[in-house]
């Protein structure tokens, strides 16, 4: 059993890929890579666990903004995702691709930092591109906090 932590700063943005078995193995035969088409935005600091039994460890990209989000800016985060928010449960510190459209993620974005994506912006993509963002690779051993191997529960 394999656990990886790490703790996400609010403002942060994990993207994976949310896809059938039928997509996946299409994909993989035709030798092309699916796209990211999930998204959890974060508005306050979250443990972030993944356990797998396999070994094998789902990645995802992490996307912290370079520059701290201040005391203002997350609690209008907290805020928007609030009022942006589905479900009745308003206590869940993260909002994601199953609430909201991918327009929303950069509209609340420029609207806490504004210019930071062009306007009506709907590609996930972008955020790997960005100026603002640092992306680290879950899987990536090094920008953990903590690694544990081989520990059962």
């Amino acid at each position: 059993m394999e656990v990886q932590h790490i703790v996400l700063k609010p403002g942060s943005v994990l993207l994976d890929k949310n896809y059938g078995s039928i997509k996946k193995f299409w994909y993989k035969l035709i030798g092309k890579e699916l796209p990211y088409n999930n998204f959890y935005l974060l508005s306050e600091n979250t443990d972030f666990l993944r356990v797998s039994e396999s070994g094998e460890l789902f990645p995802y990209n992490i996307f912290q903004p370079k520059k701290d989000y201040n005391k203002k800016e997350i609690n209008l985060l907290k805020h928007l995702i609030d009022s942006n928010r589905t479900d009745l449960d308003k206590n869940i510190p993260y909002v994601s691709g199953f609430d909201m459209s991918n327009k929303d993620l950069f509209t609340i974005i420029n609207a806490i930092r504004p210019n930071t994506f062009a306007e009506g912006e709907t590609n996930l993509n972008k955020l790997i591109s960005s100026k603002y963002y640092l992306m680290y690779l879950s899987d990536e051993e090094i920008d953990w906090s903590k690694y544990i191997s081989g520990t059962e529960y």
